[in-house]
């Protein structure tokens, strides 16, 4: 297990420790293989529910057949949803969907600046739910590692990155224009996410061209607009 960095947290230098150094109190052997299955589906459904069989299969790494067993004994925990625009069935937590269904959204624009490897973006196999097809190569590379992205209410619509220099900065690239309010909701955040990375205002540039990262070489998604 890597502990945390050594020198600060943009350090790559960790120490790595046994899994029994590192959670001497868990007990790997507390509850049988069929159990920890249902509870890593559950888990799973928990974070990133509403989703598709293909998606959890993916992520777990159970053969499809094994996911539909037990999504079957957990049966009275789920709900399956349809979901407007979508083919096919999604499941869902029975909780959740009563936390969904009482949400009310506001009429701001929602916009995220989502880091590298967010979970998100990383947790389904089937990524169309917020990305489309034809920007697919901005925002993964080769090896399926997600970049800095700019997620406008609900969908990647752009990259970002954080250039840390004498003058530091913050750029971002977007895939299509965007309303002149969304832009300054952006430009907010890029500013707040600043401030937080370099403790002072950063220079906010809007770079005009990208080199997908389906052309670049490994590693290129840590540092997209660096180019």
């Amino acid at each position: 297990m890597r502990s945390q960095p050594k020198t600060g947290w943009k350090s790559n230098i960790h120490t790595y420790y046994l899994f029994d150094e590192y959670f001497t109190d868990l007990n790997l052997n507390e509850m049988g293989e069929g159990r920890a299955k249902e509870q890593m589906v559950r888990q799973y459904l928990s974070s990133y529910g509403p989703a598709t069989v293909s998606d959890i299969a993916w992520w777990t790494g159970f053969p499809r057949g094994k996911v539909k067993q037990i999504l079957e004994a957990l049966h009275k925990e789920l709900v399956f949803v349809k979901i407007l625009g979508f083919d096919g069935r999604f499941v869902l937590l029975s909780l959740d969907k009563e936390r969904l269904n009482s949400v009310k959204m506001s009429g701001e624009p929602q916009v995220h600046l989502l880091p590298a490897l967010d979970p998100y973006l990383m947790g389904y196999k089937d990524r169309a739910r917020f990305l489309d097809d034809k920007v697919y190569g901005f925002i993964y590379d080769r090896s399926g590692n997600a970049t800095y992205s700019i997620l406008i209410n609900g969908r990647i619509e752009g990259v970002w990155d954080w250039i840390d220099q004498k003058e530091p900065e913050i750029r971002y690239y977007l895939f299509k224009q965007i309303a002149p309010g969304v832009k300054d909701v952006l430009r907010s955040r890029a500013k707040k996410m600043g401030r937080f990375l370099f403790d002072k205002d950063p220079a906010i540039k809007q770079t005009k061209s990208m080199i997908p990262l389906s052309q670049r070489t490994m590693g290129g998604f840590m540092s997209p607009l660096r180019h």
